[in-house]
């Protein structure tokens, strides 16, 4: 695969409890992404909010994420806090 132009870091956001992750902001996030001609997002990458979540709640991000864009825009998915067992 080649690489070209800028590759965004999507933000995690949350509802107002700051726990919970508001999915349709992901959403509305990488449709504006798409808009302007992004071809790629980083996923939780090491300047979004990843180290903030469990395993479970990353695993949710990316689950939605795929079902949700495969086939739009090429999905980069980071595990770098993960430990090796768990990646």
């Amino acid at each position: 695969m080649i690489l070209k132009g800028c590759i965004p870091v999507l933000v995690t956001p949350f509802h107002s409890d700051k726990v919970t992750i508001d999915f349709n902001g992901i959403k509305k996030i990488i449709e504006y992404f798409i808009k302007k001609g992004i071809e790629g997002i980083w996923v939780l990458g090491t300047g979004s909010e990843d180290y903030l979540l469990t395993f479970q709640q990353r695993y949710e991000v990316i689950r939605f994420v795929s079902k949700e864009f495969s086939g739009q825009i090429k999905i980069f998915a980071g595990i770098s806090f993960l430990s090796f067992q768990e990646s």
